[in-house]
């Protein structure tokens, strides 16, 4: 585990320069999704059963690419086989276990969270309000890296455990969980 914690950190300190293409950000994006859903434990109840997989979802424009699709290519997580489903609907979405809202659904995002509350579903985002609107893991780009933020609150509102290993690797932690009005 210490190994892939490692691995995160490299990732992490991986450089997203401007002057390169946005997929390369979004390379680095499509591993540490891939990496955050190691750390997290979900409700035993969420998945039907023992080889049951871990779904990631993108709701929106995919930024990715077929990055996803070769990061978690014949890999697994605690057993569990890997798939991605894509939708521009939230309802398409709902039984993921990550989701990945892209920036092209920001402007509905207080109604997106509002649809998948209640739901054990690792949210991930990278707006500036993804956090303040229940999101639970957000990405920032920092000194031309990419980083990420992490909502404790929101995760145990979704029932979600996080590793405190992961959490250590957040730039900021907040343990507050704030719902807006709609």
């Amino acid at each position: 585990m210490l190994a892939a914690v490692a691995g995160g950190v490299i990732l992490l300190g991986t450089e997203a320069r401007a002057d390169e293409s946005p997929s390369f950000e979004y390379q680095v994006k499509a591993a540490c999704l891939y990496n955050f859903a190691k750390f997290v434990d979900w409700p035993p109840s969420v998945f039907p059963g023992p080889k049951s997989p871990i779904v990631f979802g993108i709701l929106g424009e995919d930024p990715f690419g077929k990055s996803l699709e070769t990061i978690i290519r014949n890999k697994t997580i605690n057993g569990r086989p890997l798939t991605i489903k894509r939708s521009q609907r939230v309802e398409d979405l709902k039984d993921c276990h990550v989701l990945f809202i892209s920036r092209s659904e920001q402007a509905g995002l207080p109604q997106i969270m509002t649809g998948l509350k209640g739901l054990n579903i690792l949210t991930v985002g990278d707006t500036e309000e993804f956090l303040t609107d229940g999101g639970i893991i957000n990405f920032k780009m920092q000194d031309s890296k990419v980083r990420f933020e992490i909502n404790v609150a929101s995760a145990q509102h979704a029932a979600l455990k996080i590793s405190s290993e992961l959490l250590d690797l957040a730039i900021a932690v907040r343990s507050t969980h704030q719902e807006k009005d709609s």
